[in-house]
C-alpha cells in the first residue's frame, strides 16, 4: 500500500495503524504506565517548549520521498501548527517503550525517526524501568546518551531542562 492510499483507507474501526514498508500494521493499545508517562512527558515538554514549537501526540511523520512508510511516534515536537495528516519537519520524536513492543520500536521505529532530516533528537523512555536514552544528531552522526532517573534532559527547543524524576515520580514497579 502507498502512503496516499493508506491516508484514504478506513477499516471502519477505532484501531490505529501505521504503514511500515507498504504493510498496514495495527498499533497496540498502551499499558497504563505507558499512557501515564506519555501524558507526563507531553505536559512537561509543553510547559517548557520554546515559542513557536508545538507538542503532538499520536500524529504521523513521513519522509516526502517515501511512499511506503507512515509512522506515528508517541510524541513529536514541530515548529508551528501543522495542518496535514502528518507533521512536516518534526524536530523531536519520542517513543515510550514497554517490553512487548520494545524490540520493534528500538529497531525499526528508531531508525525511521532518525532518517527524517529535520529530527535532531530521538528520545526513548522506558515505561517499565527508570531509563531514558537520548539520540542527538550531530552532523551526519548520532550521539547516544543513556540517562538515569536522577538525570535532567537538556533538549533543543525547550527553554528549561527536564528532570526525569518529574516524569517517573508517579510510576511504581
Amino acid at each position: 500500500m502507498t502512503v496516499d492510499a493508506f491516508l484514504k483507507w478506513d477499516d471502519g474501526t477505532d484501531t490505529r495503524y501505521e504503514l511500515v514498508d507498504g504493510q498496514v500494521m495495527a498499533i497496540p493499545m498502551r499499558w497504563a504506565a505507558q499512557a501515564l508517562l506519555v501524558t507526563k512527558l507531553v505536559t512537561a515538554i509543553h510547559a517548557r517548549a520554546s515559542p513557536g514549537f508545538v507538542v503532538y501526540t499520536g500524529c504521523g511523520v513521513r519522509l516526502a520521498d517515501d511512499a511506503s512508510n507512515f509512522r506515528i511516534p508517541d510524541i513529536s515536537v514541530a515548529e508551528g501548527r501543522q495542518r496535514d495528516h502528518w507533521l512536516n519537519e518534526p524536530r523531536l520524536t519520542c517513543e515510550v517503550l514497554m517490553a512487548p513492543t520494545a524490540t520493534f520500536d528500538l529497531d525499526r521505529k528508531l531508525a525511521y525517526d532518525r532518517s527524517i532530516p529535520s529530527v535532531v533528537i530521538s528520545l526513548i523512555l522506558r515505561a517499565d524501568a527508570r531509563r531514558a536514552t537520548v539520540w542527538r544528531r550531530s552532523g551526519d552522526c548520532w550521539n547516544v546518551l543513556d540517562c538515569t532517573v536522577k538525570s535532567a534532559l537538556v533538549l533543543p527547543h525547550l527553554e528549561d531542562s527536564l528532570p526525569l524524576d518529574e516524569l517517573y515520580e508517579p510510576l511504581e514497579w
